[in-house]
């Protein structure tokens, strides 16, 4: 394997990091709650909102806003129909996403930064040696 090839991977692999590091260091930024007093601000009427992320175990993501435009989140059990009653008993606005959706949501934000990485990618490619790809691009 050559230079150029060893430096396109590690720059993929850079850049891949990167993008997986943003998106969970945005997730735990929030303040967690227990389910109890998740449920508790529930039925005190103080959640207006909440979105629930089906993980592949046995739990499910939630993250609410409150009356004061505070964002919280919670883990809620996969058997969560207590929580939901006290939600739908108090009108909390119950939004749930489907887990398949958010790696296609996050490919789809940073799909400029993989067009970029490729046309970058090429570029490095058929430059070849002393630059002739950009000489011949300029003679014409």
């Amino acid at each position: 394997m050559n230079s150029k090839a060893l430096a396109i991977i590690c720059g993929v692999l850079i850049c891949v990091g990167c993008i997986l590091w943003m998106a969970n260091a945005r997730r735990s930024s929030l303040p967690t709650l227990t389910y109890s007093q998740f449920v508790e601000k529930v039925q005190s009427g103080q959640v207006v909102s909440v979105v629930l992320k089906e993980s592949g175990s046995d739990t499910v993501q939630a993250t609410c806003r409150l009356k004061d435009g505070a964002a919280l989140r919670t883990v809620l059990p996969s058997n969560y129909g207590h929580a939901m009653l006290a939600m739908l008993e108090n009108k909390v606005n119950v939004e749930i996403w489907d887990p398949s959706t958010g790696y296609l949501r996050l490919f789809i934000q940073f799909t400029p930064l993989f067009v970029c990485l490729g046309m970058w990618t090429f570029l490095m490619i058929y430059q070849g040696p002393n630059g002739r790809f950009f000489r011949s691009l300029m003679r014409r």
